[in-house]
């Protein structure tokens, strides 16, 4: 998987052996929080300015990277009965920049 970001949406694409399976993008998501599940994962968007990564997850979290204000982790994050997933913001030094905030996940009922 392989997540291209730029000022006005993402792209996500599947790749096998190095071969393009699929693809998925979407154009800006606006000024709040939003989880999408494709392609096997979540892309979430966040509205938090100066963010350098996030914890998403429950029980366990996974760190990941925001770039542009976009992350992409897997969709195995979060149990396949959930709805929705726990997002903390963090900053360049690990530390919450906001506190978790439960997004639900679209594409998911």
């Amino acid at each position: 998987m392989r997540l291209w970001t730029g000022p006005s949406g993402w792209y996500v694409e599947s790749l096998l052996s190095g071969r393009h399976q699929a693809a998925v993008g979407a154009a800006d998501g606006g000024d709040g929080y939003s989880v999408s599940e494709v392609l096997d994962g979540l892309v979430g968007q966040l509205p938090t300015a100066g963010v350098a990564a996030v914890a998403v997850g429950s029980p366990t979290r996974v760190r990941a990277e925001v770039h542009s204000g976009v992350f992409f982790v897997p969709a195995s994050v979060i149990g396949d009965a959930d709805r929705a997933v726990p997002v903390i913001p963090l900053g360049v030094n690990g530390i919450a920049l906001a506190p978790e905030t439960l997004v639900e996940v679209a594409g998911r009922s």
